[in-house]
């Protein structure tokens, strides 16, 4: 795959909008292709469900050989995301890294978020892994009152 340019990004924008197993939307920040926002909808059927979580992407020049850091700026109850909102997923480490389209990327953290990487590897807060693991309903809840805290979904 090439790298990033500004006319692959566009298209790239285009195709990811008319997808609509996802909805993300994003705007790319003073113009710099290598930084976007992006504001990410809770999936349905999820503990997230109807939250607006905002999002920090920052791309390697040489993306898509180099996973991009992604990062939310929305606080969030999950496993794999610390209070910081740094994502500890293995899809966005360098190891095990495969050039995807954008498209493709965003799936993939819409997937996790459905379904938490809870080994030891990949939780960054162990007590929460562990609630996911051991009281999932308690962990839902959990999570469910944080998106309606911290995402101005009021249900």
């Amino acid at each position: 795959m090439s790298h990033l340019s500004s006319s692959h990004l566009r298209y790239r924008l285009k195709t990811l909008n008319k997808d609509h197993s996802i909805n993300v939307t994003e705007i790319i920040v003073d113009d710099n292709i290598f930084h976007w926002e992006a504001t990410l909808i809770g999936p349905v059927n999820t503990p997230y469900e109807g939250g607006v979580f905002k999002m920090s992407i920052h791309f390697t020049c040489d993306y898509p050989n180099n996973p991009p850091k992604v990062c939310f700026d929305t606080k969030i109850c999950h496993p794999n995301i610390s209070d910081e909102g740094a994502i500890y997923l293995r899809v966005l480490k360098s190891t095990y890294w495969q050039p995807m389209p954008i498209i493709l990327l965003f799936k993939r953290l819409v997937e996790k978020l459905i379904e938490p990487e809870v080994d030891e590897e990949d939780q960054i807060n162990k007590n929460l892994a562990n609630l996911y693991k051991s009281d999932r309903a308690r962990f839902e809840a959990m999570a469910r009152e944080m998106t309606n805290q911290y995402t101005g979904r009021g249900n």
